[in-house]
C-alpha cells in the first residue's frame, strides 16, 4: 500500500474515532454518579481517546522518533509512550471482569499501580533530564534535580506501599455493575498522590 493511501486511511480512521468518541461521551451526563452508572461507556471511551491521541501524532512519531538513531532517550520515550496501552487494558479487565476472586483483585490492583508508578516515574525522569539539558547540563543543576527527584519519589512510594499493604478486597456481589471492592486508609493514598502532583508541577525553568 502506498504511503499516500495509508495517510488517507489513517486520517479517515482518526476522524471516525474522534466523532464516535465525541458522540458517545457527550451522551453521558456530567456528574460523578452518572459517570459511574455509565462506566461501560465512559471507561472504554477513555481508551478510544488514548488511541485517538496516538493516531494524531503517529506521523510525527514515525518521522521524528522511529527513524532517529537509537539512544537512551528514544528508548525511554517509546516505553513511556506505549506502556499506557498495557495499563488501561489491565485496568479495564480489573473493572469489568465478573469472575475475580479476592486474591486476584489484590494482584491486579497491585499490578495496575505498579505500572502506573513506573510510567509516572519514567515520564518524570524524561522531564527532569530535559530540564537538566535546558540548563546546559550544569553539574549543580544535575545534582539538585537528582536530589529532588529521589526525595520526591521516596515521599510518593513510602505511603503508597503502606497503603497497598493495608488494602483488603472483597468480591463484588453485583459483579456486572461493580468490580472488586477495596477497603483501605485513603489518607496514605492522598499523601502519595499529592507528592506525585508536586513532582510533575514543580519544574525548574530554563534561564532562556
Amino acid at each position: 500500500m502506498e504511503a499516500s493511501h495509508m495517510a488517507v486511511l489513517l486520517q479517515e480512521l482518526t476522524v471516525g474515532i474522534q466523532v464516535y468518541t465525541y458522540l458517545r461521551v457527550s451522551s453521558i451526563p456530567l456528574s460523578p454518579g452518572a459517570i459511574f452508572d455509565h462506566k461501560d461507556r465512559a471507561i472504554p471511551e477513555c481508551y478510544n481517546l488514548q488511541v485517538l491521541d496516538w493516531l494524531l501524532t503517529l506521523r510525527m512519531e514515525v518521522s521524528l522518533i522511529w527513524q532517529a538513531p537509537w539512544t537512551v532517550m528514544k528508548g525511554l520515550y517509546l516505553v513511556n509512550r506505549y506502556m499506557p496501552f498495557i495499563d488501561v487494558t489491565v485496568a479495564v479487565f480489573f473493572l469489568f471482569s465478573d469472575a475475580l476472586s479476592e486474591e486476584m483483585c489484590g494482584r491486579l490492583y497491585l499490578s495496575i499501580y505498579s505500572m502506573y508508578c513506573f510510567g509516572i516515574a519514567l515520564a518524570s525522569l524524561i522531564f527532569t533530564l530535559r530540564t537538566w539539558v535546558a540548563w546546559g547540563k550544569h553539574p549543580y543543576i544535575g545534582v539538585s534535580l537528582t536530589i529532588f527527584y529521589i526525595s520526591t519519589w521516596i515521599v510518593i512510594l513510602v505511603p503508597l506501599i503502606l497503603y497497598l499493604k493495608a488494602l483488603t478486597f472483597e468480591a463484588s456481589k453485583v459483579p456486572r455493575l461493580l468490580g472488586c471492592i477495596k477497603h483501605g486508609p485513603s489518607m496514605l493514598f492522598s499523601i502519595s498522590f499529592s507528592a506525585a502532583v508536586v513532582l510533575n508541577a514543580d519544574r525548574v525553568r530554563s534561564p532562556a
